[in-house]
């Protein structure tokens, strides 16, 4: 089943898309994960396989048209599904046709089977991500230098912040215009109930915790504490069962990626609303920014707004 993810930056679709991955790999599913159609090149060799190309320096790569990517998708071998991503930010960078655009929308709901938008339940929390990775440059937690450029960070741009909330009303319009009928998938849900999610989306049951001894949620859950262990000097508390379970979960991935089967590695739960609380100085300042804004689009929830999803509480003062 080729599986379409639909997404655009902040809305966890690096994520989303390699847990597939993984989880269709450990079920012997024959897979491969081409990241973003749009960036990079795609190619498909004299076996049919399908891989994807970097350019030199990890630039942005727009080359090739739309009718090109889809020429290559077609033409590659039908019994290995495919898990991509078509993100808006790319779109819009690339300045197709609006013709074109079209025709490549109706080719995407042909060829994946299934459809996928990733959405958020706290906007707030979103662009505030955002704007502290614009300062921070930093996209994923991958490495431990990652988190530390991360938590560096203690002021944002509030005209940033503002800029990203819009973006995210424009993506969520796009997606009701081409896309009304794929299958929404909340941020918030997929980092606390991953497991019910994946099954939710594969039909695949106990996936993580059949392979690894521990459920997916629980992986990722105490992946995010020891990776602020490390900084905080803090030792955390782990089982035998969990030590074990994450361990084999890190080396599982850290080979998939080393065989390109999901990109890169799965990123790290980056920062939490409360981290964000602590963190940023101007984190009230923009809290009563995005209630403004939100005035002007009814069916935004603001009551998300401090509601800490990751640590299920909402925010103290």
């Amino acid at each position: 089943m080729n599986t379409l993810i639909l997404s655009t930056d902040g809305m966890g679709g690096t994520i989303l898309q390699r847990l597939i991955t993984i989880l269709y790999h450990l079920e012997q599913v024959k897979i491969i994960n081409i990241w973003d159609m749009l960036n990079g090149g795609l190619q498909v060799n004299s076996k049919k396989k399908l891989i994807k190309v970097w350019p030199e320096g990890g630039t942005l790569d727009y080359s090739q048209s739309l009718a090109e990517i889809e020429t290559i998708l077609k033409n590659a071998d039908n019994n290995v599904k495919i898990v991509s991503r078509l993100s808006k930010w790319h779109l819009d960078d690339r300045k197709d046709e609006a013709s074109e655009k079209i025709n490549f929308y109706n080719f995407c709901k042909k060829f994946y089977d299934k459809h996928i938008i990733c959405i958020r339940k706290n906007l707030f929390e979103h662009a505030m991500s955002l704007s502290i990775r614009n300062k921070s440059t930093v996209s994923n937690i991958i490495y431990r230098n990652d988190r530390n450029k991360v938590l560096a960070v203690e002021e944002v741009d509030e005209d940033y912040f503002i800029e990203m909330c819009q973006k995210y009303i424009n993506y969520h319009n796009w997606v009701d215009k081409h896309f009304p009928n794929a299958i929404k998938i909340y941020y918030e849900d997929l980092i606390t109930n991953a497991d019910q999610v994946l099954k939710s989306l594969t039909g695949y049951t106990d996936t993580f915790k059949n392979y690894f001894g521990t459920e997916l949620s629980v992986l990722l859950q105490k992946e995010y504490d020891f990776s602020n262990s490390l900084i905080t000097g803090i030792p955390m508390q782990l089982s035998k069962q969990e030590q074990l379970a994450l361990i084999k979960y890190k080396t599982t991935t850290k080979d998939m990626a080393e065989r390109k089967m999901v990109g890169v590695y799965v990123p790290v739960k980056n920062t939490t609303l409360t981290d964000k609380k602590k963190q940023i100085k101007n984190f009230d300042q923009c809290l009563n920014k995005f209630h403004l804004f939100a005035k002007n689009h009814n069916w935004i929830d603001q009551s998300n707004a401090t509601y800490d999803f990751w640590n299920k509480k909402e925010l103290t003062n």
